[in-house]
């Protein structure tokens, strides 16, 4: 697979075009209060305890990415590191905590909703979105629209 095939299948340049909202069902009116407040409690607990979640997941995002593998849909994996140093640079992420998003030469905003990245193309207005999982060291993502593919960073010293 090319350097350019796997730019095209990760860049800002997706063609999702809005973000759907999810709705929580509404409860029951035959419920008890008491059962509605323990209820309401755990719901309270859970999102504060996934919205820390988020958040330590959010801040290991920040900063530069170098690649190191791709996974194609069919399950081929391509060593990226064996690429001309230019190539490379064109796959490299960099995100910022002002909600700024590099991909190679392409830049963009971003935000983030759980594990979802939606990048944003200012020229076109075209949102992307991508599943990740962050650590430390690494940053996997695969582009929802493309139906797989992961892209595996890891961490640039620089």
């Amino acid at each position: 697979m090319s350097a350019l095939a796997i730019v095209g299948s990760i860049a800002l340049v997706g063609c999702r075009s809005s973000m759907s909202d999810t709705q929580k069902p509404s409860s029951s009116t035959s419920e008890s209060s008491l059962s509605a407040e323990k209820t309401s409690a755990l719901e309270d607990t859970a999102t504060a305890r996934s919205q820390a979640t988020d958040n330590a997941s959010q801040n290991l995002l920040y900063g530069r990415w170098e690649v190191l593998t791709f996974v194609t849909p069919e399950g081929e994996q391509v060593d990226l590191t064996e690429l001309p140093a230019r190539q490379r640079a064109d796959l490299a992420w960099e995100l910022t905590e002002d909600g700024r998003i590099r991909i190679g030469d392409l830049e963009g905003t971003f935000q983030v909703e759980g594990n979802t990245i939606y990048a944003t193309n200012p020229e076109s207005g075209n949102i992307t979105a991508f599943e990740f999982t962050v650590s430390e060291t690494e940053l996997s993502i695969v582009r929802i629209d493309e139906g797989g593919g992961m892209l595996t960073l890891v961490r640039s010293d620089s």
